[in-house]
C-alpha cells in the first residue's frame, strides 16, 4: 500500500503498425538467409575433390558452416517468435478490453 499506482495502457496507434513493420521485416531477413545459403552452397560446389588440402579445408570449415547455420536458423525462429508473440498480446489485450466492458453493457 502506499506505493505510486499507475495504468499500463497498449498504444494501438503504435504498437500495430510497429508489428506490421517487424513481421515485414522478419519476411525480407527470411528471404535474404534462403538468397544467402544458395550463393554460399553454390560457391561450397568449386571446393574440389576430397583430396588432401580439400579434405583440411574442409575439416575446419564443415563444422563452422554447420553452426552458423544452425544459429542461423535459430534466430529466424526467434524473431518469428518474437513478432507473434507481440501479436498475440495485441489480441489479448484487445479481448481483455471487449471482457472488462461486459459489466457494463448489463446496467442498462
Amino acid at each position: 500500500m502506499g506505493g505510486p499506482l499507475f495504468d499500463l495502457h497498449l498504444n494501438f496507434t503504435t504498437v500495430e503498425p510497429d508489428l506490421s513493420t517487424l513481421e515485414t521485416e522478419h519476411r525480407e531477413l527470411q528471404t535474404a538467409w534462403r538468397d544467402a545459403l544458395r550463393v554460399v552452397g553454390a560457391g561450397e560446389a568449386g571446393f574440389g575433390g576430397p583430396d588432401m588440402l580439400g579434405g583440411a579445408f574442409r575439416s575446419g570449415y564443415d563444422p563452422r558452416d554447420e553452426a552458423l547455420r544452425a544459429e542461423g536458423e535459430v534466430r529466424l525462429g526467434a524473431f518469428d517468435e518474437l513478432v507473434r508473440s507481440g501479436f498475440d498480446c495485441v489480441d489479448i489485450y484487445h479481448q481483455g478490453n471487449a471482457d472488462a466492458a461486459i459489466p457494463f453493457t448489463r446496467i442498462n
